[in-house]
């Protein structure tokens, strides 16, 4: 079960970048769109990074008090309703209220990986659990960037974030799924609540 959370863990937040970075790759074609100014359009990503920031800070304080099932799963869900927003607003002007409510609720999930980690992964089997866990940002940016450039060749931007929203969803049944398997398992049981030292700290 150990593996089975590990991956889970990777394909999970593979899949996050592409529907946190499928604006920045489909910005240009959004603004040819939607119109609007250059500045508007680059406004809409400052609020994304602003909440998720802010939101990591404050999240990493109060991680340990979280319920990681819950709060992932409702992050997850919660993205998935803010990508499906992006595909439906007639601004980027209302876009940037939009993607700064999805970096609040994107920014409980990191900090509450590393808890997972450390909560149900043993000394054992973390190194393998930290070096996957680190390949999800190259991998998942490289994805969104290809996915986002094969979507707007063939088809319309907006196709991205329904697309993007579709597999929030699907991570977040994913997500309650894996986690209360284990819970519910009498064999796998977390034996440390400690956070990983060598954890990554900036995702």
């Amino acid at each position: 079960k150990q593996q089975r959370l590990i991956y889970a863990i990777f394909i999970m937040y593979t899949s996050v970048y592409l529907a946190k970075l499928n604006y920045n790759a489909l910005l240009v074609e959004i603004l040819n769109d939607l119109g609007g100014s250059r500045r508007a359009a680059g406004m809409v990503g400052s609020f994304f990074f602003f909440s998720y920031c802010i939101g990591q800070v404050v999240n990493g304080f109060f991680a340990k008090y979280m319920n990681e099932k819950i709060v992932m799963t409702l992050s997850l869900f919660g993205s998935a309703v803010c990508n499906i927003l992006m595909c439906l607003a007639p601004s980027i002007s209302i876009m940037k209220y939009i993607w700064l409510l999805n970096g609040a609720v994107m920014s409980p999930l990191w900090c509450n990986v590393v808890k997972v980690q450390g909560k149900y992964i043993d000394q054992s089997n973390l190194p393998k659990a930290l070096t996957i866990s680190g390949l999800t940002t190259p991998l998942g940016t490289a994805i969104n960037y290809g996915v986002c450039a094969l979507i707007v060749r063939f088809s319309t931007w907006q196709v991205s974030f329904w697309l993007a929203g579709g597999l929030m969803l699907i991570m977040a049944v994913m997500w309650y799924a894996v986690i209360s398997d284990i819970e519910q398992s009498k064999i796998f049981l977390p034996t440390e609540n400690k956070t990983p030292a060598n954890a990554p700290i900036n995702k």
